[in-house]
């Protein structure tokens, strides 16, 4: 099943939706910096 076929599907026993990704080009700007930063300390804090 491909990403696009997924997109809002329950991705588990929670019923959490899926993660869309998108991918563009160039340089990220400072805000998407500081978000991407912030979702990945709070990924690395669960300890998994």
């Amino acid at each position: 099943m491909s990403v696009r076929e997924a997109e809002g599907r329950p991705a588990g026993e929670d019923g959490a939706p899926v993660p869309v990704i998108r991918v563009e080009r160039g340089n990220p700007t400072p805000e998407q910096l500081a978000a991407l930063t912030v979702v990945l300390a709070a990924a690395g804090s669960r300890g998994g």
